[in-house]
């Protein structure tokens, strides 16, 4: 759900612009993000249970990989970025890092 969230509201926010709509619901991220996020959410205790105790290393890679993410999106012409290109990037890195960091402590907190 926090990824959903937080792409829903980047789009609100009109910072990314995703080349697929979700037409009933114009905030909302499309269903290709949620799907993604859905699979992502699969991975915490698994791929990347080795996170759960290194708070800061979530979010260090969190920061640096969740931008790299949109980045490839933007290659694939699957969204867009509207505004000056560093600072979305620096604001991707910062929301990811800390929604990484938020993520881990929560499977830690639910283990």
């Amino acid at each position: 759900m926090i990824g959903t969230i937080v792409d829903g509201l980047l789009r609100y926010s009109g910072l990314l612009i995703y080349e697929s709509a979700v037409p009933v619901i114009h905030w909302l991220a499309p269903v290709w993000i949620i799907a993604m996020w859905m699979l992502f959410s699969t991975t915490l205790n698994h791929s990347l249970s080795w996170l759960k105790g290194r708070p800061w290393l979530s979010f260090l890679l969190g920061a640096i990989f969740g931008p790299l993410s949109y980045i490839a999106g933007t290659r694939l012409e699957a969204i867009a970025f509207n505004g000056d290109w560093w600072t979305i990037v620096g604001m991707l890195a910062i929301v990811w890092g800390a929604s990484m960091m938020l993520l881990m402590l929560l499977e830690e907190r639910n283990a």
